[in-house]
């Protein structure tokens, strides 16, 4: 029988299916001339959303764009949303959960302004979302194999289709609210405002009006915390290997322990025993390079100069034990192993390429900055 164990049942309920219960209750409501709940489930929505967000983002530790990402450490992506910008996110999402609380207390007393303000936050929440999603929508449609970077765009998309009918409620509510008072205004403007007031596409123009100076004042505050002046456009521009980025990233080092030679896999054991030297070339891919790598390709390529019989006998013996072996050096601890284990065969190396070669140090230093035939 089937067994799942308590933690993991939880994890799966509270991360993958309530908020997909979420999304089609709130798609549901949108929609529908009947809707079920629609502020209580929009109110849970965003509270559990925003902190999903959080987790997940958190959870999959992404890299700045300058780090050289290694196949094995677990990491695939660098960071869609550049960190040194995070304040900015910060201020926007505190802007817009300001409005959405605005926008969801029936007030009958606020001011047009202080709606105003809600509404055009509101847009700009909507806006965030939609390049939200755009920056990280190139890698949704692998969801089996980024299921999170699916569920990260979830809540900026609930927020859209959330927000839209608490504006179109809070928009009426303030056009019944002035009809009730039954005000007579005397003087024409007071008058012409009240008539435009009193239209709900009035409402919507209103509030993308207060953009601007809303968004000068968003401004103002991120340069008085030290951000730049496009820091907003930066947060999104100054990554890399997303839709919106601007940045390249260094290509990431092939870091696999299995398929290859006994001094490619000690190469990528621990720093502080293996001691890594660069990145180097290997087969067209980047890899991890230490001394004892480069000594050992460098005899292999001298022995093929001066003796290629030898060599070929030398290959065979090599191919036939040491591949099959490299298989099973599976972690760091067993890649450490091998560097030590392979020391005295670097040792016996060095010997020869000093004793038979004009320029040995040349001949090593030279390894793996282009392709050699028959790299180890």
């Amino acid at each position: 029988m089937f067994f799942v164990h308590p933690l993991l049942f939880i994890f799966i309920f509270f991360i993958i299916i309530v908020p997909l219960i979420l999304s089609c209750l709130n798609l549901y409501n949108l929609f529908s001339p009947k809707p079920f709940k629609a502020r209580i489930i929009s109110h849970i929505t965003t509270g559990s959303g925003l902190l999903l967000t959080v987790f997940l983002y958190s959870l999959k530790k992404f890299s700045s764009y300058e780090i050289v990402l290694y196949s094995n450490n677990g990491n695939k992506y660098h960071e869609p949303f550049a960190s040194k910008y995070f304040f900015v996110l910060v201020i926007i999402i505190f802007v817009v959960a300001i409005g959405y609380l605005l926008l969801n207390i029936k007030n009958k007393n606020s001011s047009p302004v202080t709606q105003a303000f809600a509404i055009s936050s509101a847009y700009i929440g909507i806006i965030f979302s939609i390049f939200w999603i755009v920056q990280l929508s190139h890698q949704i449609g692998e969801i089996t194999e980024n299921l999170s970077i699916f569920f990260l765009c979830l809540f900026p998309f609930n927020y859209i289709i959330c927000i839209i009918p608490i504006l179109r409620d809070a928009i009426i509510e303030n056009i019944e609210n002035r009809k009730s008072k039954d005000v007579i205004y005397e003087k024409p403007i007071l008058i012409l405002c009240d008539k435009i007031l009193s239209k709900s596409i009035s409402w919507y123009i209103l509030g993308f009006v207060f953009i601007l100076p809303l968004a000068g004042i968003l401004l103002i505050v991120l340069i008085l915390f030290g951000q730049a002046p496009d820091s907003v456009i930066k947060l999104f521009t100054e990554t890399s290997d997303w839709v919106l980025s601007q940045k390249i990233s260094p290509p990431p080092i092939e870091y696999d322990y299995g398929g290859h030679y006994l001094c490619t896999v000690a190469a990528n054991g621990h720093k502080k025993v293996v001691k890594p030297t660069r990145c180097g070339i290997r087969h067209g891919v980047k890899i991890v390079v230490n001394r004892q790598l480069c000594v050992a390709n460098a005899f292999e390529q001298l022995i093929s100069e001066r003796v290629p019989k030898i060599h070929r006998f030398i290959r065979y013996i090599y191919d036939k034990y040491g591949y099959p072996l490299s298989k099973h050096i599976t972690t760091k601890a067993s890649a450490d192993v091998t560097y030590i284990f392979m020391k005295p065969l670097e040792w016996f190396f060095v010997l020869v390429l000093y004793t038979f070669d004009k320029n040995p140090e040349n001949r090593i230093s030279m390894q793996y900055i282009t392709p050699i035939k028959n790299s180890k």
